[in-house]
């Protein structure tokens, strides 16, 4: 059976969420699968800007065994790659089942055709998206709905969002847990230095949906009950209403205690999630919410919402928290700072959580739906 699978995503400059969760998927499912022959579709053979990333890029095509193959489909636009020039390769060299692990299906598809779809954030905030953006999102969720046999998303909570939202037959829904990157677990030796003192931390886009607004206002009063060398790091690109978390820091003369990092690459992300005091996420909406569970899997307790996926994926590993409640939210990390035994309970069911989810874990039960539409 010829499995064709889209890792366009991977030629992106910087990596989030999508981009780790295609390369772990493809990686993992190189391990297992040796019997079927792939062949991945991408945009080029280099990652567009971002070294760190290249190298990652380059040690998965290096070490692909021979039932895997790259195909460079080149195309001279920026957009609409996968909906016109994928297209006329599937038009021109149609595989058994395309896999598109990163949103939108080509124009043209094959009959037997897998999709994941990450949330569906864009349908409660689409402020946050361009047109164009909404556009597509709109457009790739009625491809999706009209052309895939099976369409694979990372939580219970999303699932339940589809069904709701699109009134899709929850047969043709699959629920796969995303994993947990064990590069972290790789650095372990490494000789980790705090140059920040003590700081919670922050990691994800900085933006609307995320509560950063409702984060700087939970650390300005957390600064009031704790010692003044306290600090929040927040990492991440910056995104809608930026201007107005700007503001809010220098309106409450904040500068000082928040440190803004960009993106950071695996290294840096583990001895930052290492030294941290806290881990707070307190997202009015995630789709899986996978910053939660690399905090765990190197011994940082979590605070987190208690809306969208996160209670499901958090389970009892981590202190579920009312967004709107700041009070509340302020005694809780004020409890997990002051308390060692608290701490020390976290940190162990934080590590016994991270257990339940793996990229191996994820891949075996992707290539299971694979092989069962191919089967049809």
């Amino acid at each position: 059976m010829i499995i064709g699978i889209d890792i366009s995503c991977l030629n992106r400059k910087y990596w989030t969420g999508t981009e780790w969760y295609v390369y772990y998927l493809i990686k993992n499912l190189s391990k297992i699968d040796k019997k079927n022959k792939y062949i991945l579709y991408c945009r080029s053979s280099k990652n567009l800007a971002n070294d760190v990333n290249l190298n990652y890029f380059n040690s998965l095509i290096k070490n692909l065994p021979s039932n895997f193959s790259i195909k460079i489909l080149k195309w001279p636009f920026n957009k609409l790659w996968s909906m016109i020039r994928l297209s006329y390769e599937i038009f021109s060299n149609q595989p058994n089942i395309l896999f598109v692990p990163a949103h939108n299906l080509p124009l043209i598809c094959p009959k037997k055709t897998i999709i994941t779809w990450h949330d569906c954030a864009y349908e409660h905030y689409p402020e946050l998206y361009t047109k164009f953006e909404l556009f597509l999102l709109k457009f790739g969720i009625k491809s999706a709905l009209k052309k895939a046999s099976k369409i694979i998303v990372p939580s219970e909570f999303t699932k339940s969002e589809m069904i709701k939202i699109y009134n899709i037959d929850s047969k043709r829904i699959k629920v796969v847990h995303h994993g947990i990157s064990h590069n972290f677990e790789q650095n372990n030796s490494l000789n980790l230095k705090n140059k920040f003192g003590r700081y919670l931390l922050y990691i994800g886009r900085l933006e609307k949906k995320k509560n950063i607004l409702g984060l700087l206002k939970v650390f300005k009063k957390l600064l009031e009950k704790q010692e003044n060398d306290l600090k929040l790091i927040l990492v991440g690109k910056q995104g809608y209403e930026w201007e107005k978390i700007k503001k809010y820091i220098t309106k409450n003369k904040l500068s000082k205690k928040i440190i803004k990092l960009n993106y950071v690459n695996e290294e840096e992300k583990y001895n930052l999630l290492k030294n941290a005091q806290v881990f707070v996420f307190l997202s009015y909406y995630e789709g899986f919410g996978m910053p939660i569970l690399e905090a765990m899997s190197v011994g940082c307790p979590v605070v987190c919402s208690n809306k969208g996926s996160l209670p499901e994926i958090a389970g009892k590993a981590a202190l579920l928290v009312d967004v709107l409640n700041i009070k509340e939210i302020v005694r809780t990390i004020d409890k997990i700072i002051t308390d060692k035994t608290l701490r020390k309970k976290l940190i162990i069911n934080g590590y016994k959580r991270v257990e339940e989810f793996s990229w191996q874990k994820s891949a075996k039960e992707t290539l299971d739906i694979i092989l069962l539409v191919g089967a049809k």
